[in-house]
């Protein structure tokens, strides 16, 4: 089991939480790291392959305690996956290092949720410059919550 920034996440907050999580699904003794039910742990079969991407995550805070957090998956798949949790006025600065490091190549990936959407890119993709790594960036949220972040 490889420890990621997702864990990391969900320890600082877990010690910053002042209740507990009592959502649809508490009640269940889960395996404290893929947070699938203990009889079903996936943690033996986490892959470990190397990716030509990195992925920054970027988490709701209502999501960081969910069990079914697909977010979580990402990490557990690719190695260089960075997480931070989404604060509309005080983004962290490490993120925005991140977005401004010139060794990465960020792309926002937001699903279309209509069909007008399917045909919609903002932006050329410009072409990749030397060792550079595309930095793929997910909004791990709610539709609701992703489309405020």
């Amino acid at each position: 089991m490889r420890i990621h920034a997702f864990h990391r996440l969900y320890q600082d907050r877990l010690q910053r939480s002042t209740k507990p999580f009592l959502a649809r699904g508490s009640k269940i003794a889960r395996c404290s790291f893929c947070h699938v039910p203990q009889a079903h742990c996936l943690c033996e079969f986490q892959p470990d392959i190397e990716t030509h991407v990195a992925v920054m995550l970027l988490v709701s805070e209502n999501e960081v305690f969910k069990p079914s957090n697909t977010g979580r998956l990402i990490a557990d798949t690719v190695k260089e996956t960075y997480v931070y949790q989404w604060h509309r006025t005080e983004p962290d600065p490490q993120m925005l290092s991140l977005l401004s490091d010139p060794h990465f190549l960020p792309i926002l990936v937001f699903p279309a949720q209509t069909e007008q959407d399917r045909e919609r890119q903002l932006g050329a993709i410009p072409q990749l410059k030397g060792n550079q790594k595309l930095l793929l960036i997910f909004i791990d949220g709610s539709w609701r919550e992703a489309k405020r972040i």
